[in-house]
């Protein structure tokens, strides 16, 4: 086989999943009408030919396909292993054997095996790009998020400037509120960089605030997991799956959906206290996770939950929203006993 005809591998990692395995599909199917058409001439010719030199014409035709379907599948299989790699969610998985891998690559010719050793050198060259491009990413990320910090410390500087600003007051009305200081509870601030939910469900899981990625991780598991749930209040830029992507993989802010994705992941509830007038002080997510309910039915409610949160019932997770805290937009903090 000449290099010319040696199979090259697409860039996988610029090509969508869905994407790739239907055009893997068309060029299977492709192939296969291809080896129609050619069987089709041979017959004809073999009319003319006889006994043996007809037989021959036919094996020499019905190998020729076998060994371009060889070629075809073992790149097809690269190519799947190639976009895996390319992918920075290590839970996506491609459906296709270890088996069905093996068996193609054993019955392939040897010039096919001779072509699988050209593309994964293609391969690793690909991998290596498609590395660079994610360590260029994540710097990129990393340096707006700590534009981003650095906003939000300015922003804050600013505003103890001023005296009694609109934080002061929405802290003083959600403690008061929500009697704080009789419940012994206190606010753990947790940092303002897109991650401010799922750092103060962290802290509340014990895990520390430094936990945030993972806790993403989960969030985006239980989105994934309910996308008829979750789909129709999702803020979509493109698609669900997108959105899925960006929960789990950017700084992107999380709200009451993504709250409440937590509760129904972890199977834990979580009340979240605020100053606004609309949920009376205390929102409860995840009601039906409360196992201190004493077996009753009916709605549990938010005031025996937080009552048993702060005698001791570590699997109620508590948290603070706040409209005012920074200048720039919404913020999360948790809550624990003082």
């Amino acid at each position: 086989m000449s290099e010319s005809s040696m199979p090259t591998l697409p860039s996988a990692v610029d090509e969508s999943l869905e994407d790739m395995q239907n055009r893997q599909k068309k060029e299977l199917r492709s192939l296969e009408m291809e080896h129609r058409s050619n069987l089709k001439k041979v017959s004809k010719t073999s009319g003319k030919a006889k006994g043996k030199k007809a037989k021959e014409l036919i094996e020499r035709t019905e190998s020729e396909y076998k060994e371009k379907c060889a070629i075809i599948k073992v790149r097809h299989i690269d190519e799947l292993k190639l976009h895996q790699v390319g992918l920075t969610d290590a839970t996506k998985k491609v459906n296709f054997s270890v088996e069905e891998e093996i068996a193609v690559k054993a019955t392939a010719p040897a010039a096919v095996k001779v072509g699988v050793a050209a593309d994964g050198h293609a391969a690793n060259e690909m991998d290596k790009a498609a590395r660079k491009r994610a360590k260029n990413l994540k710097k990129r990320q990393n340096k707006r998020d700590a534009e981003r910090s650095r906003e939000n410390e300015l922003a804050a500087e600013a505003v103890a400037l001023q005296g009694r600003s609109e934080r002061d007051v929405e802290m003083g009305g959600l403690q008061t509120r929500n009697d704080f200081a009789g419940r012994g509870l206190a606010i753990r601030e947790v940092g303002a960089d897109g991650h401010s939910l799922y750092r103060a469900v962290g802290v509340g899981m014990q895990l520390g605030d430094g936990a945030h990625l993972r806790v993403r991780s989960l969030c985006a598991d239980a989105l994934a997991a309910s996308p008829e749930e979750y789909g129709p209040f999702a803020e979509l830029e493109s698609d669900y799956d997108a959105y899925v992507d960006s929960v789990r993989h950017t700084s992107a802010w999380g709200g009451q959906l993504e709250v409440r994705a937590l509760s129904e992941g972890l199977k834990r509830p979580v009340v979240i206290f605020s100053n606004d007038d609309g949920v009376g002080g205390a929102l409860l997510m995840g009601g039906e996770f409360f196992s201190g309910g004493g077996g009753g039915v009916g709605p549990v409610d938010v005031g025996q939950v937080i009552e048993a949160a702060c005698g001791g019932d570590g699997n109620v997770i508590l948290l603070s929203y706040h409209r005012h805290y920074y200048a720039l937009g919404e913020h999360y903090n948790a809550v624990v006993r003082g």
